[in-house]
């Protein structure tokens, strides 16, 4: 689903023109009577105006769709072994700092969108102003736009921002080296696109390998059904603190 490409218009007709209203040939019109030549107008505009809300209906609308990217900093656990590094995604949110990103997520990042100015962008935003950040992560092809919501670069926003963005997520990736268990919320937060409370969350655990390749551990309801009994997957739920604790294994 994600990769890279150049960016798209969303369909459309790319050749056609769209007319110009209320122009009117004055060589055919300057010898009729002036009520003549009124009703010409208005008849040339109706022409044009149909023509250009025809020109409108041709082109299509995008789906648009927020993708929360989490980074887990182990490096500020240097004294304890990788796969004993517990956390959660509100640590995440609160603590990972965007000047300790590694170059490979860096590299995944460019792989998955391109990096605009919010200030010369036109398409989807997800949401997002200049008082979050200046730049953000963006995809689009002919059917989708994905912006790739990623809290650590929100250098401009509060955590209480930075908790509403990722809490209207669905889909959910942690980027992380450790393979100790993650404590993720199952809190949905209902948007414009995604209206119900129940919605459901995907969650996507990238573990960088070697060679570029990358371990992907996949969760979430309806979610690659038949994959179930392929892998020893574990689920508890903490009632106290409404959190999921995975083990992928």
């Amino acid at each position: 689903m994600f990769s890279s490409s150049a960016y798209s218009n969303g369909g459309g007709d790319e050749s056609h023109e769209p007319p110009t209203l209320g122009v009117v040939d004055s060589s055919s019109s300057s010898s009729l009577p002036s009520s003549l030549s009124s009703t010409a107008m208005n008849w040339t505009n109706r022409n044009d105006l149909r023509s250009a809300l025809d020109a409108l209906d041709k082109v299509a609308m995008l789906d648009q769709l927020d993708v929360s990217l989490l980074v887990h900093d182990v490096d500020r656990n240097k004294n304890v072994p990788l796969e004993q590094v517990q956390f959660s995604d509100l640590d995440m949110l609160r603590t990972s700092d965007a000047r300790s990103h590694s170059n490979e997520f860096k590299h995944l990042l460019s792989k998955l969108s391109n990096h605009v100015d919010l200030d010369t962008h036109s398409g989807y935003c997800g949401g997002l102003t200049r008082h979050d950040c200046k730049r953000i992560y963006y995809y689009a092809n002919r059917t989708h736009e994905i912006v790739f919501h990623v809290p650590s670069l929100m250098t401009k926003s509060e955590f209480a921002r930075k908790k509403d963005i990722y809490f209207s997520t669905p889909i959910r990736i942690i980027w992380s080296k450790s393979k100790a268990p993650i404590f993720l919320s199952t809190q949905f937060k209902p948007n414009p696109r995604f209206k119900r409370p129940d919605t459901p969350i995907i969650y996507i655990r990238l573990t960088p390998l070697e060679a570029g390749l990358y371990r992907v551990s996949i969760q979430g309801d309806l979610v690659l059904e038949h994959l179930q009994g392929k892998r020893d997957k574990r689920v508890a739920i903490d009632n106290d603190t409404n959190v999921l604790a995975l083990f992928f294994y």
